[in-house]
């Protein structure tokens, strides 16, 4: 079995998370080590489909660990 690497982003300003103003979190896992896994991201989810002002930002998994967990 292949070693995934794993990348984590906030995503702001998406429909996918509530539009102008919203913030999310997301995670994707490549094959390949990727030199710019934000552009991957963006293409692949269509990030900028409905809203130019899309903003992705890669992070660290600490950081995605403790925006991510539940109250």
């Amino acid at each position: 079995m292949e070693k995934k690497h794993r990348y984590y982003f906030k995503v702001l300003n998406d429909e996918l998370f509530g539009g102008e103003g919203s913030e999310g979190y997301m995670s994707l896992a490549f094959t390949d080590k990727e030199d710019n896994p934000v552009s991957i991201a963006k293409s692949a989810l269509n990030l900028t489909k409905y809203s130019s002002n899309v903003e992705c930002i890669e992070i660290s998994e600490e950081e995605y660990l403790k925006a991510t967990e539940e109250d």
